[in-house]
């Protein structure tokens, strides 16, 4: 009944190959497949339920197992598995990310991704640099009682989400969230640093969040891209300069294309 899936013939199925079912089936090219609310905008499907003759429910494949296939035989894709992000066309320009600061109320990031037909947004710093994913599988176990949440800056409702404490609060770079520099003399100094040092591991990407966030460079492989996606179960992938500026994102429907 959603948008996001569609249903597929497992008798076609069987005598279908690859190729044709992630073109009918998963980008539906000749969106003749659209079961789903037709009112929506999206017309490419994540996953799809496998039917035989009577309506049964046989099987269930989603983008995540194909691209699992693929990264599985790519060796079969010839020198194309060593074709960087830039070389495969994942690097698009800052301005192609939708991308939100981690002030902005989380009801704001969901409307922002239903309006651009997207399904996640990346969260950016003052400077530019990512410091957190917000996807709409963060609704996933939100109830009605939770709801007062999504009016927190989006910033805090991940760290919330994550279980930690939001690092925007705390000293960055020298510099707390309003840029500007507290001197160690300043009572608010010590109260930044303290909540600094409860945060979790800053060794990677959207510490400030609470996420372990894995992002690729330019020059990221076809090959290493797939392997950090396949690995980590990953639906995007934020390709970023060496200064973690978002300037790309690779989904799982990008692969597939």
């Amino acid at each position: 009944m959603g948008s996001d899936g569609s249903y597929y013939s497992l008798d076609e199925a069987k005598s279908t190959s690859l190729l044709n079912i992630i073109c009918d089936g998963f980008l539906n090219t000749d969106n003749k497949k659209n079961l789903g609310d037709v009112s929506r905008k999206r017309h490419v499907f994540h996953r799809l339920a496998l039917v035989d003759g009577g309506g049964e429910l046989c099987h269930i494949v989603s983008q995540s197992d194909v691209i699992k296939f693929i990264y599985e035989h790519l060796d079969e894709f010839g020198s194309m598995g060593g074709c960087s992000a830039e070389e495969l066309g994942f690097v698009r320009g800052e301005a192609y990310v939708v991308k939100v600061p981690p002030e902005t109320p989380a009801v704001d990031a969901m409307v922002l991704m239903e309006e651009r037909d997207i399904s996640a947004v990346a969260v950016v710093n003052s400077g530019g640099e990512i410091i957190g994913n917000c996807s709409i599988s963060e609704l996933r176990n939100i109830m009605s009682e939770h709801f007062g949440s999504l009016a927190l800056p989006v910033g805090e409702f991940l760290a919330l989400e994550h279980g930690t404490e939001y690092a925007g609060y705390a000293l960055t770079k020298g510099k707390d969230i309003s840029g500007t520099s507290p001197k160690p003399s300043e009572s608010g100094f010590k109260f930044a640093q303290d909540r600094e040092m409860r945060q979790k591991s800053k060794s990677a990407p959207g510490h400030e969040v609470g996420q372990k966030l894995i992002t690729c460079g330019q020059g990221t492989t076809l090959r290493a891209i797939m392997d950090k996606i396949v690995s980590h179960r990953l639906h995007r992938l934020y390709v970023c300069t060496d200064e973690m500026i978002p300037v790309g994102v690779i989904t799982l429907t990008d692969l597939l294309r």
